[in-house]
């Protein structure tokens, strides 16, 4: 019935139905391999990286990540999803890293960025013209953290002058610059 189906799509939302709350479905971030799959990182009690078929919109599968997904991006060159956390996971990291081309062979970094309890709450930026390289932004910290991709470990930090930290990043392969907010 009409009510019923009305029911389940407030449920899903997480919406006080009379008997109780319900679990709400959160989406932060989209991305995709522009190939074969779409990328979401969702939590409904559970967080998760949900795979969908980009010509059908099934999904094959999901693979477990952080409690707080907040930023996907997708490393062409290594064909692997980067997850920006807001909080550390389970083993201190701020970052974990889901291979785009199988569900089974997922894989969590040990990045940290603070030396504290403090959520990071930035970006992280990777593109192929950079080779195995990325970078990342703290709103707390005032530092570009240079990121080794391969051995997945914070290789270097420049302070940046007359700031206070930077929460948005993003490179432009154009003109080899990278832009934060």
């Amino acid at each position: 019935s009409q009510d019923s189906m009305l029911e389940q799509g407030l449920t899903s939302l997480g919406l006080f139905l009379g008997s109780g709350w319900r679990v709400r479905c959160d989406c932060y971030d989209v991305v995709s391999d522009r190939e074969t799959y779409v990328f979401a990182d969702t939590a409904r009690g559970v967080a998760k990286i949900n795979f969908f078929k980009i010509d059908t919109g099934n999904i094959p599968g999901a693979v477990p990540t952080c409690e707080s997904p907040n930023d996907l991006d997708y490393y062409s060159l290594r064909d692997a999803v980067w997850i920006r956390c807001r909080d550390q996971n389970k083993d201190g990291s701020y970052l974990d890293v889901v291979s785009a081309s199988g569900l089974s062979s997922d894989s969590a970094t040990n990045i940290t960025f603070t030396d504290d309890d403090v959520p990071f709450r930035g970006y992280e930026s990777t593109d192929p013209s950079l080779g195995h390289v990325g970078y990342a932004t703290d709103r707390d910290s005032p530092f570009l953290y240079k990121i080794d991709l391969s051995e997945r470990e914070v290789m270097d930090d420049g302070k940046i002058p007359l700031n206070n930290g930077a929460e948005e990043l993003a490179y432009s392969k154009v003109n080899g610059h990278s832009t934060m907010l």
